[in-house]
C-alpha cells in the first residue's frame, strides 16, 4: 500500500488527497495521525486547510468527523438489533428507557389523622348511601 504524500523530502506543495484526508477524519484520526500519515508536520496540515478549504483544521475537522459517528451510530443499531443488551443500553442511554416501574413512596402518617381520617371516610360513605 503507497500513500499519497503531501510533500516529498520537505515539499509540502503537492496536491492533497482530499477524499482520503476526510476518511481519515471520518476514523477520528487526530492531526498528529493525520500529519504522520502524510508525513508531513501538524503545521503543514492546518496551513493546507486553511488555504484549500478556507477554515481551520478543528472547523474542517468537526464536519468530516460527523461522518464517521453516523457510521458508527448505525454500526451500533444494527448490533442493537442482533443483541439484547445492546438494544436495553442503548434504550436507556438514548430514549431515557429505564427499568423502574413505578415510584413507591415511604411516608408515615400520623395515627390520630389517620384515625380521622379513616371516619370522616366512613361518613362520606354513608352520606352517599342514604341519598
Amino acid at each position: 500500500m503507497t500513500k499519497k504524500l503531501l510533500g516529498k523530502l520537505g515539499r509540502s506543495d503537492a496536491p492533497v488527497d482530499w477524499e482520503e484526508f476526510d476518511k481519515l477524519c471520518a476514523l477520528q484520526c487526530p492531526l498528529s495521525e493525520i500529519a504522520g500519515w502524510y508525513m508531513v508536520s501538524e503545521e503543514t496540515i492546518r496551513r493546507r486547510v486553511k488555504e484549500e478549504r478556507s477554515m481551520t483544521f478543528e472547523e474542517y475537522y468537526a464536519l468530516k468527523r460527523g461522518h464517521g459517528k453516523i457510521a458508527l451510530r448505525r454500526a451500533q443499531f444494527n448490533m442493537a438489533l442482533k443483541n439484547p443488551t445492546m438494544a436495553i443500553w442503548l434504550g436507556k442511554n438514548w430514549l431515557e428507557q429505564t427499568d423502574k416501574w413505578e415510584s413507591k413512596s415511604h411516608t408515615t402518617v400520623d395515627p390520630q389523622i389517620s384515625m380521622l381520617l379513616k371516619d370522616t371516610i366512613q361518613e362520606l360513605i354513608a352520606l352517599k348511601k342514604s341519598k
